[in-house]
Order: structure tokens, then C-alpha cells, then sequence
């Protein structure tokens, strides 16, 4: 429905494209090149036809000729911030990309931040009120790109600085003191709470220990990089992980030669493949280690797996130089600590100057700077395609800007995990660091999927008590156990003798009950486990199949609580909240916004709760109906956005005309007669639709797994038990209907949205909003267009008859989207700024979203009490 912006985000894509591609790969680019001043030659050329290739699904119709200048201008005509604007007929790609980081970014003393400069080098006609502004948004579309730790090590290779940190600052100096109040983070998955740069050191680390990575099971749903997808799709997983090894062994002849680069690169590997051999005692390393260098220019032919692990591990293990000491054998234990990352990576034994991947980055340009990269073509060679293949990498687990939804999002975070399970030791100090850098990070909240073994989920919660007792400058912190919504057709049909998501429930229902097993037995664990959640593919299934484990839950929370209190008396430890994702995937308005209601009309979310994302509250129903005049829908949720609009009438919460409502019932009729096969009452579904959403009924009726339910008792019982029993109505309901929006439609559509955030902030609970997250989910045009402006309204904007819904800001999952806290409100504030919003008053907007978000968090004060974590982490 929404689409990013052409210009913005084309640019972006061919800015990084020279270092992204698989076609650069092929194409072994090392510079970019015009064979007169109207054309690229051959080689460029090509890389720019692969580009057209990339970008035609995304450029909203602009012709071929507008690509090919967008393409001229990024590769050929930007110079320096106050340089004139001249074309280069050759240039160089560290020379591209150093420009790329001056445009970008400068430098504080060491740290990298958001260039604050008047005049934008990109387009210098624009004013100085709107350089900053318009930078910050073409920098977060290139984040998604190219890893920001790239571009800071070009900028300090540029300048000769060792930069403190890879992360770039974003935030402006008015910005920074609103964040250095407290601030909490309640909404971050944790599994993709750490950085890439943190994810790839330790891989490298782990892969010398012959860590095998999971490539085999990516490749079954998730894809693997471009890197990987050629030939054979059941080979897939395999050369997955050879680039993988063959990117480690480059990294590593990289950093050894960087440390002293006293001969040709050529020179130093043959030198270093004849210590090998007779290290090793491995007569055939040599050979191995060319055909390793020669897949720099053929990754088809890139060694076997047994043969470059066995490689790698011997010359990161083996004591190669008598004048170094490589580290030694590692294992393949989780990491503990990100200083014992660095301990393991076995860069570190060349590069000593901080972060070794910067440290590498930063030397490898200032080489190819002075040997004007003609004088040593294979270090080249070697430099930019171990670049291409972790920036390819990195592309594979973040966010491709090109494609929404949370089907495809949940396909980029899954990708993530065998790469960062090294980190899993780590993640909540990881998330904390990153989380917490330029901002007063007070409370942090992590989600996490509950077991059906209680000792795991209580080994999770320990294992953050002892993590957070590492931590100097301590939060409040919490796990939220999120139950995982998925599609799965063959276990969630009926047949029958099974209910619909019976399955699902059945396995949630034993996450459950292992999680009250725990509470019972340990209730001081309530102290860090404070939240539950319900999360993943929102239209993957209805509400009703979630209630049950929330419910038992929450009730189990409060019999916790009262032992805790006496237990403990002095840790004031209230029950388990709840938040919920909602109103984020919907394919009709309606549906978004019903799916919010329901969890405040069937009780879900009490006072002080909250909302994930809750998107479709923030939307104005008529630009929604002008780009969406007809959407396919399933029969039985379009059923089910028909009653629930009867529902809101009946009960007298909306007034509607008597035409609306004799409308919305015939339609009503005609769709339930096509599920059910059969004319049936409207009345009767409404009372079924209510008592579907009753887990007490549904449980007496023997849901979810009893194969005789109990007597049925009127029409509503009769037509709820054969929408979940009778295989051939619940198919019914899942046909695709097309349905077309009217007036009549818009006009309910804004006074139901009305209604529900009234609802919502009657009962003070807080919608939590995930900028990044949602611009890519969402697909909106660019971040100014956040429906989180329609819900808190800014300053100047407010309509008349619109309630204000609280809102926090939260980064949701900072690999995923390249993002983390500071990122998340810098975005809000340029986009404030780009509206014409004053500073001093979207600093004051800013700072009214801070507090929400901090008043609504569901950490308590006693989980930073180093007697408390004690307690927590050492019980058995």
C-alpha cells in the first residue's frame, strides 16, 4: 500500500551498490570508470545494467535514463564537502567510498557523528535549514545498506584518527540533553539486540574454532547471501558457509599483512603459504591457500568446507611468525564478554589498534591511498572482495528496504540466528551497550520466547541476573516472554477431530504451564521476568487461540506475587503486564484497527498495558481508502471486521445511519452464508463471535484437545464449533474475497479509530512505536509519514475530535533495521524538523515520548539492586 521514497531510497541502493553486489564480486570492480564524459566504460557499465536490474521493481516508473543520472551523479560527480562539483573520469573505490563518509559523517574529537554542516554536497541548492535534516534521511536509508562501521572507518582513514567507537552519533546537541534523562527501551527482541559489527567479530572468533554454522537449515526457508545462490539449490547451504570460511581467511592474510606491509600482498602470501606448510606440517596448505586466493576472482571455485576450516584453524591456532604470538586454540563455548571477543578474534593478533575490523577497514584504505592501488592489484582484489562479502552478509540479515510486511521481516531475523548464537552469553550486556550509547538508558526490556521446559526459560532469566551484575551504570531491566504466533496450514486446520490451532495451543499451553511451574517454585524470578507478549505473523491467526496461556498466566503472576511479598517484602514486585502486537500487518484498515479493540473488549490489556506498534490507529482511513479502492481479504476475517462493526453499534459506541447498518448486515449475511454453506443468523454469530473469544466456554466445549466436545447448547455454539471443527467451513473462511471501501466505510473507519484510542487512553495503556521497524515493515514513504503523528499529534497538528494515545519510541530489533535507541529518536526529531515543526517544540514532543515510554515500562526498581541480582543469579 505505501512506498518508500523513489529518489531517497534509489540513491542510497547506488551509492553502496559497488560494494553490495554479487555483480561487483564477479565483475572483480576495484574502481568505477567513464570511457568519455556521456558514458561509463564496459566494465562500470555492467555493474550499472546489474544496478537497473536491482532497482526497476522499485523506481515507481522513473525511465531507464533517470536511473542512469541518479547513477553518474552518486559514482562520478560528488566531491568533498566545499569542493567544487566536477566529474571524475576514474574513480577509485576507496576514493568512493571516503567520499561517500564525508557526506555523511564527521568527526567530534574521535567520535563519529551525523555531519552537522549547512550546505548539503549532494544537493547544493538546498537551504541550510534543510541540509542536516535531508542528510539524516538519506543516511538512514544507506545504513540499510552498507554497515555504518564501514563508513567510519573510511572517514578516519581520511583524517587519521582512530575512532572510539564504530557507532555514528545522530543526535544533535539540543537532542542529547533530552536523552540524558531516563529513558527506557521496552520493546527490543534480544535474539537481534547486539550490533553486526559485534555478530561478525564473533563469528570470526568461533570459526576458528570449526564452529559449524547452520547454513543448511537457513537455506531450507530463509535463503542464503548472493554470495551463495548459484548452482545447485541443494548446495546452497554449503557454499554459504565456504564464503563464510573463505571471507575469515582473507580477514585474516589482511590483517597479518597490514601490520607490517613491507612487500607486495602477492609476495607476503607466498611467503606466508611456505610457513604454513612446514607449521602446519601440511604439505599441501600452499596449494589450498591459492585456490582460496584465486575464489577472490571465482567464488565458484572456492575450496571444500573440510579443507578451508582445517586452513583457517591452523594458521589462527599456529604459531606461524616466531615474532607473534597468534592466539591460541579457542573453544566452542559461548563468548562471555565482548572483551573476550576480541581475545578470541584472531585479527587481534596483527591489529592491536582497537576494534580490529575498523582497525583492518582503516589501514587497508590508508594502503590502497598511498600505493594508488595500480602498484598492488592483488591487495586490492583481496580488500574489496572480503568487503563485498561481508557487506553481502550484512545485507542478508538486515531489513532489504525494497519489500514490507512481517512475513518477509521474519524471514531476515531468522536469518541472524546461527550467525550471533556465539553472542547468546552476551546478548543482554550487548543490547545494553548499544542500547544505552548517547542515551540514559533507565529501564530495558527484553523479549524472549517462552520453553515448554521451565528450566530453560529460568536458566534465561538467571543468566541476565549474572549479565546485568557486570553491568557499572545498571538499569532496570525484564524479560518479556513473547508466544510466537506462525503459519503452519498442516497442523492448524481442522480435520475433524482436531480444532482449529489446536495445535498451536496445545504447545503454547505447555509454554505456560511450565512458565507458572517456575513462578511457583522460584517467585523471585518475578522480579526480572515482568511481561508477556504475543508477537510474530499478526494475520498468521485471530486473537481467541492466545487467550487461554495469557490468562493462566497472568493469574499465576498474581499468586507469585502475593509469596514474593512475603518473601520479600522489601522488593515491591507487582504481577506479570501484558502488551501485545497489534495494528501493525493488516491487509484492511478495518481489520488493524478491530484487532486493537479486541484486546481491550475481550480483556486482554488492563490498565497501564500496552500495544506493539498499533499502526492502524495512527492512519487516516481517507488517504488509506485512496490507495486501497479494492484489497483481497479472507472470507472469515472480512466476516469478522463486519461484525465487529454490528458489535459497536449494538452496544451503542458508535451512532451510525439505519443505511449503514442495513449495508453492513446484508453483507454480513451474504459472506457467512458462503463459510457456512447455509443461510445463518446474524444475531447468532454475533453471540458466537463473543463466546469464541471466552477460553472458559471454548475449554468447556473441550478446546483445544478433546475430540468430543461437550453437548452444544444453542445456534451461537453450533455455528462457533463448526467454524473451528468442520475442515470445510474453516477452508471456506480462508478464500480470498475482494472487497472495495465506499464512503460509508471511510466514514466508520474515523469513528472507530476515534473510539479506540479513546478506549486506550482511558485505560492509560501505551502503544509502542518502532520507527525504523515500521517505515520498513510499513513500507511508508520515509519516516515523516510515521502514523505515530496522527497518534500524538505534533505540535500545530491536532484535530479537532483526535485523543491523544500515549507512545513510546523503542528500536525493536537493531541488526534487523541498522538502528538502536539514540538512531530511533534523532530519525523522529529530523523528521519533526523536515515538517517545519520548531526545534525548541519538537524537542518538547520529544521529550513528552521519552516519559511515556519510561512511565510505561513494566521493569521494577529492585531489579538493580545488586542483593536482589544476587539472589536471582545463584538460585539452584
Amino acid at each position: 500500500m505505501h512506498l518508500p521514497s523513489p529518489h531517497e531510497l534509489l540513491v542510497a541502493e547506488t551509492e553502496a551498490f559497488p560494494f553490495v553486489s554479487m555483480e561487483a564480486y564477479r565483475g572483480r570492480t576495484l574502481a568505477l570508470t567513464r570511457a568519455h564524459a556521456a558514458d561509463e566504460d564496459a566494465s562500470t557499465a555492467a555493474l550499472g545494467h546489474a544496478l537497473e536490474d536491482r532497482l526497476r521493481l522499485h523506481a515507481n516508473g522513473l525511465s531507464l535514463d533517470a536511473l542512469r543520472q541518479i547513477r553518474l551523479r552518486a559514482w562520478f560527480f560528488r566531491d568533498p564537502p566545499g569542493g567544487k562539483v566536477q566529474g571524475n573520469d576514474t574513480v577509485p573505490l576507496h576514493q568512493h567510498l571516503e567520499r561517500l563518509a564525508s557526506t555523511y559523517l564527521d568527526f567530534r574529537g574521535r567520535r563519529a557523528i551525523l555531519s552537522q554542516r549547512c550546505a548539503d554536497p549532494i544537493d547544493p541548492g538546498a537551504s541550510s535549514i534543510d541540509a542536516l535534516h535531508l542528510r539524516a534521511m538519506r543516511y538512514r536509508w544507506l545504513t540499510l545498506r552498507l554497515p555504518p562501521d564501514l563508513l567510519v572507518s573510511a572517514l578516519a582513514s581520511k583524517h587519521g584518527v582512530q575512532p572510539e567507537s564504530s557507532l555514528v552519533d545522530l543526535t544533535t546537541p539540543h537532542l542529547a540533553r533530552v536523552l540524558e534523562r531516563d529513558v527506557a527501551d521496552t520493546h527490543l527482541h534480544i535474539g537481534q539486540g547486539t550490533s553486526f559489527g559485534d555478530v561478525w567479530r564473533s563469528l570470526m572468533a568461533q570459526l576458528a574454532s570449526g564452529y559449524d554454522v547452520d547454513a543448511v537449515k537457513l537455506d531450507a526457508g530463509e535463503g542464503v547471501p548472493d554470495y551463495a545462490a548459484w548452482g545447485d539449490p541443494k548446495q546452497r547451504g554449503d557454499r554459504y558457509h565456504r564464503a563464510l570460511l573463505l571471507a575469515a581467511l582473507v580477514r585474516l592474510w589482511l590483517a597479518r599483512f597490514l601490520s607490517r606491509p613491507s612487500v607486495p600482498y602477492a609476495q607476503f602470501l607466498g611467503a606466508l603459504s611456505n610457513q604454513a606448510a612446514a607449521s602446519l606440517v601440511w604439505p599441501e596448505a600452499p596449494s589450498i591457500m591459492l585456490a582460496a586466493h584465486r575464489a577472490l576472482r571465482n567464488i565458484e571455485a572456492t575450496p571444500s568446507r573440510p579443507l578451508l576450516r582445517k586452513l583457517y584453524v591452523g594458521l589462527a591456532c599456529a604459531q606461524i611468525d616466531v615474532r607473534r604470538q597468534t592466539p591460541g586454540p579457542v573453544t566452542s563455548t559461548l563468548h562471555k564478554s565482548a572483551a573476550e571477543i576480541l581475545k578470541r578474534d584472531p585479527a587481534c593478533a596483527w591489529l592491536h589498534d582497537g576494534d580490529p575490523e575498523m582497525a583492518l577497514t582503516r589501514r587497508g584504505l590508508a594502503y590502497l591511498a598511498a600505493c594508488k592501488q595500480a602498484t598492488d592489484p592483488d591487495f586490492a582484489l583481496a580488500f574489496w572482495q572480503y568487503q563485498r562479502l561481508r557487506c553481502m552478509t550484512y545485507n542478508f540479515v538486515t531489513q532489504d528496504p525494497g519489500v514490507g510486511g512481517l512475513d518477509w521481516f521474519q524471514r531476515f531475523s531468522r536469518r541472524l540466528g546461527p550467525l550471533r548464537r556465539p553472542l547468546d552469553g552476551t546478548l543482554v550486556t550487548s543490547a545494553h551497550t548499544l542500547q544505552g550509547s548517547d542515551v540514559q538508558l533507565k529501564s530495558l526490556e527484553v523479549r524472549e520466547t517462552p520453553r515448554d521446559d521451565w528450566s530453560v526459560t529460568w536458566r534465561s532469566v538467571r543468566g541476565m541476573a549474572r549479565q546485568l551484575r557486570e553491568l557499572p551504570r545498571r538499569p532496570q531491566a525484564g524479560v518479556v516472554l513473547h508466544f510466537i504466533k506462525r503459519r503452519d496450514p498442516a497442523r492448524d486446520e481442522p480435520d475433524g477431530a482436531r480444532w482449529a490451532f489446536g495445535a498451536w495451543s496445545l504447545d503454547q499451553w505447555k509454554a505456560a504451564r511450565s512458565t507458572e511451574l517456575m513462578l511457583e517454585q522460584l517467585p523471585e524470578t518475578l522480579v526480572l521476568l515482568r511481561g508477556l507478549d504475543v508477537a510474530s505473523a499478526e494475520l498468521s491467526m485471530p486473537l481467541w487461540p492466545t487467550l487461554r496461556p495469557l490468562r493462566h498466566l497472568r493469574d499465576a503472576s498474581q499468586r507469585a506475587a502475593v509469596k514474593l511479598s512475603h518473601r520479600r517484602p522489601t522488593w515491591n514486585v507487582p504481577p506479570l503486564r501484558v502488551t501485545y502486537h497489534a495494528g501493525e500487518d493488516f491487509r484492511r484498515l478495518a481489520e488493524g484497527i478491530r484487532r486493537v479493540h479486541e484486546l481491550v473488549c475481550f480483556r486482554v490489556l488492563e490498565a497501564g498495558d500496552r500495544v506493539g506498534h498499533g499502526l492502524a490507529l495512527g492512519i487516516d482511513p481517507e488517504r488509506w481508502a485512496e490507495r486501497a479502492r479494492c484489497i483481497e481479504q479472507p472470507q472469515a476475517e472480512r466476516l469478522d471486521d463486519l461484525l465487529w462493526e454490528l458489535d459497536l453499534y449494538g452496544r451503542g459506541w458508535l451512532a451510525p445511519s439505519a443505511a449503514r447498518v442495513e449495508r453492513v448486515r446484508s453483507e454480513a449475511a451474504r459472506v457467512a452464508e458462503r463459510i457456512h454453506g447455509e443461510p445463518v443468523p446474524i444475531d447468532a454469530l454475533l453471540v458466537a463471535r463473543k463466546r469464541r473469544h471466552d477460553p472458559v466456554r471454548l475449554a468447556a466445549l473441550g478446546y483445544p484437545s478433546a475430540i468430543t466436545p461437550a453437548a452444544r447448547a444453542d445456534t451461537a455454539d453450533v455455528l462457533m464449533i463448526d467454524g473451528l471443527r468442520r475442515p470445510e467451513v474453516f477452508r471456506r473462511g480462508l478464500v480470498p474475497i475482494e472487497v472495495a471501501v465506499d464512503a460509508g466505510e471511510v466514514e466508520f473507519l474515523r469513528a472507530a479509530s476515534h473510539f479506540v484510542r479513546r478506549e486506550l487512553t482511558r485505560l492509560e495503556i501505551t502503544v509502542e512505536t518502532n520507527p525504523s521497524s515500521n517505515l520498513l515493515i510499513g513500507r511508508y514513504e520515509s519516516i515523516d509519514e510515521h502514523p505515530i503523528f496522527r497518534m500524538f499529534p505534533r505540535p500545530g497538528h491536532e484535530r479537532p475530535g483526535e485523543v491523544p494515545v500515549l507512545v513510546s519510541l523503542n528500536v525493536d530489533d537493531p541488526v534487523a533495521f541498522a538502528s538502536r535507541t539514540a538512531d530511533e529518536y534523532a530519525h523522529v526529531y529530523f523528521a519533526l524538523l523536515r515538517g517545519r515543526v520548531p526545534a525548541s517544540e519538537a524537542l518538547d514532543w520529544l521529550d513528552r515520548v521519552r516519559k511515556n515510554g519510561y512511565d510505561s515500562r513494566f521493569t521494577v526498581e529492585a531489579s538493580r539492586a545488586e542483593a536482589v541480582l544476587s539472589v536471582v543469579a545463584m538460585q539452584a
